[in-house]
């Protein structure tokens, strides 16, 4: 008998999906860190030599409150999906942030501020409103596609904010089971959704409220409340809290095939991970040449050290290079032989430094002064004259560990530390240079890199 409304139930779910072909919308959506989260996250920041950790001096994030909203703008086609997410704060810094993604159903492409991604598939549920709305399972399946793979079974019959419920259990992931409370009357959409972890502690409960038919048969919730809590072992205490707030959404309109295709402006740098290449549209790449010869020619003066890279490097251009993966400290002070280094080899080459981008992770110790004096010295020995400096501030050590500086052309220029506010432009402007998320994470662990482009 249970088998019976289970297979019912999903087929359910299976109808309601196929009436949707295609979606427009928009909708706000507000997390909310509380203070319990804040105090741990406090009390995980390490000290260093001479700084107490932010929980021993009152320091570190707010208390809690709204610490970050967007507005999203959304259209899916089948399995293509848009997604731009307009983010007007942050952990309480108010920075504004734009980041669009579009999944053309062969690859994922995305726009974050001035840097572009192309993935070889869609980074789960990554830009599917669908997971909000609770029509797909986080990892972007189809609920009913998911629920069908797991085995769900029933646990009982429910009613539930007026609605006829019944309740599904269902395993997955070594441990972690899921319950979810479908109402046959608002379409088999699930209103409200339990998960927990392998140690048996609640990870997350999400309401799906206020349901509009947006098309015969078609229903959608307007509101969705949804609250995440921190692990048993560490409390399980509410980790934050996010309400979602469909204002528009429109359902099989016709939307047209370029929106699930973004394209870069030239200068934009593209970091491909099919191929794991950081490219600039538009520009000319260094040859192939250049690359096999900076990388032996910088390997055989420094004795096969590559200290002027934090042991490793990468050439950007139509193809990469890396010498070793071993984990390396930054740039010290002492260091400056070594970049002089490699700006001399690239220029005995004829590869111009003016393209070059330096990325290096600097311990507060290191101090930001000294780093400007070899940068500078480096780009006069390379015959770069016009050096700017001019106030900025970094979002990559606002805990203050220690600063990360990066060297690059046009625009952008060296971005010290959030206490040090400088930033150097070298000139003439060739090349905006940048890395990927995977890199600047490396840099984060204490490691280095050096790109070099070509005018």
């Amino acid at each position: 008998m249970d088998e019976d409304i289970v297979r019912t139930i999903l087929k359910g779910l299976e109808n309601s999906d196929s009436l949707v072909q295609t979606m427009t919308g928009n909708m706000r959506v507000e997390t909310t860190i509380t203070k319990e989260t804040m105090a741990w996250m406090a009390s995980q920041q390490p000290s260093t030599p001479g700084r107490p950790a932010a929980s021993e001096t009152g320091g570190g994030p707010p208390a809690g409150g709204t610490c970050r909203a967007e507005d999203w703008d959304w259209a899916t086609d089948g399995e293509k999906c848009y997604l731009r997410e307009i983010v007007s704060g942050s952990a309480g810094d108010g920075v504004a942030r734009t980041l669009t993604r579009a999944y053309d159903g062969e690859k994922q492409v995305s726009f974050d501020g001035q840097e572009g991604y192309i993935h070889d598939r869609l980074e789960a549920g990554a830009c599917r409103p669908e997971v909000a709305l609770g029509l797909r399972w986080a990892s972007g399946a189809r609920l009913s596609r998911w629920l069908r793979e797991h085995g769900p079974t029933l646990l009982k019959h429910e009613d539930l904010d007026s609605q006829g419920c019944y309740v599904l259990e269902v395993h997955y992931d070594e441990g972690n089971k899921a319950r979810l409370w479908i109402a046959p009357g608002l379409g088999f959409r699930a209103v409200r959704m339990v998960r927990y972890g392998a140690d048996g502690g609640i990870e997350g409960v999400t309401s799906y409220e206020d349901f509009k038919e947006y098309a015969k048969g078609v229903w959608l919730p307007c509101t969705i409340s949804g609250t995440s809590y921190a692990a048993r072992g560490i409390g399980g205490f509410v980790w934050s809290e996010t309400k979602w707030r469909v204002r528009e959404a429109k359902v099989n309109e016709k939307v047209p095939p370029d929106t699930f295709e973004l394209t870069f402006p030239n200068g934009t740098p593209v970091y491909d991970a099919r191929s794991d290449r950081v490219t600039i549209v538009g520009a000319d790449a260094i040859a192939d040449a250049d690359v096999e010869n900076v990388t032996r020619v910088a390997l055989e003066l420094t004795d096969g050290r590559t200290t002027w890279a934090g042991a490793a490097s990468r050439i950007v251009g139509p193809r990469i290079e890396r010498t070793d993966g071993t984990k390396g400290k930054g740039f010290q002070k002492d260091d400056d032989s070594a970049a002089l280094c490699l700006l001399a080899v690239c220029a005995a080459l004829g590869v111009r430094a003016t393209s070059a981008e330096l990325v290096a992770s600097v311990s507060d110790t290191a101090g930001g002064a000294d780093v400007l004096d070899w940068v500078v010295a480096a780009a006069h020995a390379n015959g770069l004259d016009g050096v700017k400096i001019r106030v900025a501030a970094s979002q990559l050590a606002r805990d203050g560990r220690f600063m990360v500086g990066v060297l690059r052309t046009g625009a952008c220029g060296l971005v010290l530390g959030r206490a040090e506010n400088r930033e150097i432009i070298l000139c003439p402007p060739t090349l905006l240079l940048s890395v990927p998320d995977s890199v600047f994470e490396q840099m984060w662990r204490g490691e280095s890199f050096v790109a070099i482009g070509r005018q």
